[in-house]
């Protein structure tokens, strides 16, 4: 069952309260939490507490927490993911979204990839403790920037409860944007979304070819994903309303 939402980075300047009613009002069914803002994993307690029941409130759920853990980076380590941990519990998700870093997989030797799946175990490892599902960020700077690159790290890590996200953007020459996520999907847990041309923001509405086939890719194989609003042309609410639309569109809901 494909479900929609909203990243909270969407909109870094309104507050948790706008950012849940914007999404009720939009109709969609979740909300990704970023750690940079409305989240972060120092947050108190009573305060993550309060954004998990302002998304209850509001007819919504916690899709998942994105956090910005970079498995690469020498400062972190198991110890330091533990209040990214709390964090997730704290928002009542089981979802956890991570940086693997480590530069572009296409400069990356054997070494590199056996150090990424070894660290990435570890965490996984902890979060399974906790029930926790770990899911890397799809982007350049890191070991999961293709699909091929991305299952081979998964496949290295081995653990059930480490998965990818997917996004589309171009890298030039890559294969086509269907085929691709039709290669992640024993692997996928959610899709970010967006729309650009050359670099340039556009609506949703103006991907509508792209975005309708992803979408039946989804749909066809049946895959439970949220797919969630990450950014939206000039940042402006009344465009993530009609990029809202346009994705409810393209899957069938509207």
């Amino acid at each position: 069952m494909i479900r929609t939402g909203i990243c909270s980075v969407t909109f870094r300047d309104l507050s948790p309260e706008e950012i849940a009613q914007l999404t009720s009002e939009a109709k969609l069914d979740g909300i990704e939490w970023g750690g940079d803002v409305h989240a972060p994993p120092d947050a108190a307690p009573d305060v993550l507490g309060k954004v998990r029941k302002l998304t209850g409130d509001a007819g919504l759920v916690v899709s998942s927490y994105g956090s910005y853990h970079n498995v690469m980076k020498d400062e972190n380590h198991p110890g330091s993911f533990s209040p990214v941990l709390d964090a997730a519990q704290a928002l009542g998700t089981k979802v956890i979204r991570i940086w693997c870093g480590g530069g572009d997989s296409d400069k990356a030797d054997d070494a590199l990839f056996e150090q990424a799946a070894r660290r990435t175990q570890d965490l996984a490892d902890l979060a399974a403790e906790h029930g926790m599902i770990l899911a890397f960020e799809f982007h350049r700077g890191g070991l999961t920037d293709t699909a091929p690159t991305a299952i081979r790290l998964l496949q290295i890590i081995d653990r059930p409860n480490v998965k990818t996200y997917y996004q589309v953007y171009d890298r030039g020459g890559a294969i086509a944007p269907q085929e691709e996520l039709r290669q992640l999907l024993p692997y996928l847990q959610n899709v970010h979304c967006h729309h650009s041309v050359d670099g340039n923001r556009c609506l949703v509405e103006e991907g509508r070819e792209l975005w309708t086939g992803l979408m039946d890719v989804l749909k066809e194989n049946d895959h439970d994903a949220f797919v969630l609003i990450e950014f939206t042309l000039d940042n402006t609410p009344d465009n993530f309303l009609r990029d809202a639309a346009a994705l409810r569109g393209m899957i069938g809901l509207e």
